[in-house]
């Protein structure tokens, strides 16, 4: 080999390592955000020529609950290219699993077994496809969970479960962000929605999610701009170590299927998945997760009641003693500032309450504390109705103390609680009543 041949080839090599260098020191080591300084511990790029085995797992098949999904998983519907990971959704596949046929088919990519963390900000950059019966998802899971639930035998926990980012294609100018809590038989949610700015669409571009989460709030980003927090007393279950997963799903029960103006084929695409520890402190005490239980398995402190006014014949604590006969009730006529309050004992989850009452309140307001101080803004009002008044709350609420408070006037009947009985969907959270009142 000549000279210069040598020196080409050399020139050639150098060239190439170059790109890559500059390709590595583009992406930040170190980001601030609201102050805080975050340091890079993960990331991929996408700048290769396939999915890098290393950091994710490609879905085959149809995996565990799917909630009537309508696809199958492929890995030949997933692809790296031009430094984009590229999910692909088409409607002309010809799969099959436990005797049912698929002609949807979909992508899904996931870092169980490759890399797990508790704690830190996770930002992707991705353009989701609109269309009819699409719903793209880039969110979190418990470490043992495969790529979407399973049993308890892997050990598997589900709640908790944060979502980075989803998208409904048929509703392109919304991403939803959110956090499951509870446990399997009784979760909820919490989940707010991102409105795009003008009449653009996040479909149209790249947009860069993410979220925020720490042992005392967890906080939902687009764009670096924050849209959504939730704080510690929520928090209780995502203190375990969570991996990421990114898919677009087609067909179910929040998508609804596709019809005729759903585009195929079309494209999930995602720039990058970053993650980031604390600078200042990249592994904070975790605590033990628990569960905020609305269930009856576990021994409820008494539930202590309080009414403004008094009636000592007829005290508060009859109004949760679990006996329909005794009850509260005011001494005089109905006037607004009247309450009935409850202590809870613990943080509980509810999200309907029924009054049986004798003599309903004209109207009410109700409040909801985790302190007995600070109260805010009503969560529910209305007007009483014969027999049993029944409040339903617009999202669950995780509360130790509850408000009931009066704001009507009647000139002629009192107002009466004969038993309040809290609820979290259909399951009835049980009283254990001190006969008090103070």
């Amino acid at each position: 080999m000549n000279e210069k041949i040598i020196y080409l080839y050399f020139i050639i090599v150098m060239s190439a390592l170059g790109a890559c260098t500059e390709q590595t020191e583009s992406v930040p080591k170190t980001i601030t955000v609201n102050g805080r300084q975050w340091n890079l511990v993960w990331h991929d790029e996408f700048n290769g020529s396939e999915v890098d085995s290393g950091k994710w797992n490609v879905v085959d098949g149809v995996d565990g609950i799917n909630y009537n999904d309508l696809l199958y998983d492929t890995p030949d519907n997933v692809a790296v290219s031009n430094g984009h990971l590229i999910i692909t959704q088409t409607d002309d596949c010809r799969k099959e699993q436990d005797g049912q046929r698929y002609h949807y088919c979909s992508g899904k990519v996931t870092t169980q077994n490759k890399f797990k963390f508790t704690y830190g900000r996770v930002e992707v950059r991705g353009k989701p496809p609109s269309g009819r019966g699409f719903h793209t998802a880039y969110w979190l899971l418990h470490h043992r969970c495969p790529a979407w639930l399973s049993s308890d035998e892997t050990g598997c926990l589900w709640p908790p479960e944060i979502d980075i980012a989803e998208m409904l294609g048929q509703e392109p100018e919304y991403i939803y962000m959110g956090y499951h809590f509870g446990t399997w038989e009784l979760n909820s949610h919490f989940t707010h929605k991102a409105v795009a700015p003008g009449e653009a669409d996040y479909s149209q571009a790249f947009h860069i999610f993410a979220v925020e989460w720490d042992p005392a709030e967890i906080r939902w980003y687009v764009d670096g701009e924050e849209q959504f927090h939730i704080d510690a007393s929520i928090v209780k279950q995502a203190h375990y170590p969570f991996i990421i997963i990114l898919d677009t799903v087609i067909g179910g029960t929040w998508p609804l299927p596709p019809d005729e103006t759903t585009p195929f084929p079309s494209e999930n695409r995602i720039d990058y998945v970053r993650v980031y520890k604390d600078a200042a402190n990249p592994n904070p005490p975790t605590p033990v997760p628990t569960t905020v239980s609305a269930a009856a398995d576990i021994e409820k402190p008494a539930w202590i009641a309080f009414a403004v006014p008094k009636n000592l014949n007829h005290p508060a604590a009859y109004g949760i003693d679990g006996d329909d006969k005794t009850f509260w009730v005011t001494e005089g006529i109905q006037s607004p500032g009247q309450m009935f309050q409850i202590d809870l004992g613990q943080k509980l989850i509810f999200n309907r309450l029924e009054l049986n009452n004798t003599l309903p309140p004209v109207s009410y307001e109700l409040y909801v504390s985790n302190d007995d101080q600070a109260w805010g803004e009503p969560v529910a009002a209305g007007t009483g109705s014969e027999e049993v008044t029944e409040i339903v709350l617009d999202t669950a609420r995780i509360s130790r103390f509850i408000k009931i408070v009066q704001t009507g006037s009647s000139e002629n009947t009192a107002w009466s609680i004969n038993e309040l009985r809290l609820y979290y969907n259909e399951k009835l959270l049980n009283t254990r009543s001190w006969p008090r009142d103070n």
